[in-house]
């Protein structure tokens, strides 16, 4: 597959075509340490793990709610629903994260409040997977691509 199939293509890639292409533009393009924001739709754990062991890209991906949950609930500490609870209880508090293993590789699972949250069919939470230390950092990165998301919404429904 070239580039320009993956671009046309109807739908989103899988996990394959996924990895493949960003071989492709990794053999064109230093891609190391370079940070991809990615939504929803473009997870899965061997992507990721080419993302991060095979091709040094740094990531913050949105996570589906409750999408791999039993990993989360098996690392140490609070399992996914208790560190919602933790953000419900404390309004002051903006996130909560703790590292989870996929795949044999270690990431940061991150839950922030959705600040545009408002309506019966919005999620209160964001729940965030990233290669980064800082969760600050990975919020703060997160909200540049929650721009498109929030723009996207507006244009179907208005």
């Amino acid at each position: 597959m070239t580039f320009a199939d993956d671009l046309l293509k109807a739908g989103h890639s899988s996990q394959a075509e996924r990895i493949a292409f960003f071989k492709q533009a990794g053999e064109r393009f230093d891609l190391r340490n370079m940070l991809l924001l990615g939504d929803r739709e473009y997870i899965g754990i061997e992507w990721f793990r080419a993302l991060h062991v095979e091709l040094g890209i740094q990531f913050v991906i949105r996570l589906k709610k409750g999408i791999y949950h039993q990993q989360i609930d098996a690392g140490p500490g609070k399992t996914g629903e208790q560190m919602q609870d933790k953000l419900r209880d404390n309004n002051n508090k903006k996130w909560v994260s703790k590292l989870i293993t996929l795949g044999g590789v270690t990431y940061r699972y991150v839950i922030t409040r959705n600040l545009k949250a408002g309506g019966k069919d919005e999620d209160e939470f964001l729940y965030l997977l990233t290669t980064l230390n800082s969760v600050g950092t990975a919020i703060n990165q997160y909200a540049l691509r929650w721009q498109i998301e929030v723009l996207f919404r507006h244009l179907k429904s208005n």
